[in-house]
C-alpha cells in the first residue's frame, strides 16, 4: 500500500480548493436575477416561446 506525502496532500487540496473557487465564481455569474410579475407578464406576452417552454 503506497502512503501519500505531505506534498501530494497539499497539492489534492490546492486543487481542491481552485475547484471550489471556480464553481463559486461561475455560480455567482450565472445566477439570475429575480423578475417581478408585471415585467413577467411583460415578456411572456412579447416572448411567450422565451418565457413558457416545453418541458416534457
Amino acid at each position: 500500500m503506497q502512503q501519500e506525502t505531505m506534498t501530494d496532500i497539499r497539492k489534492k487540496a490546492e486543487r481542491l480548493e481552485a475547484l471550489i473557487n471556480l464553481s463559486n465564481r461561475i455560480r455567482d455569474k450565472e445566477r439570475k436575477n429575480p423578475v417581478n410579475f408585471n415585467d413577467f407578464l411583460y415578456m411572456s406576452s412579447i416572448s411567450p416561446r422565451l418565457v413558457f417552454r416545453d418541458i416534457f
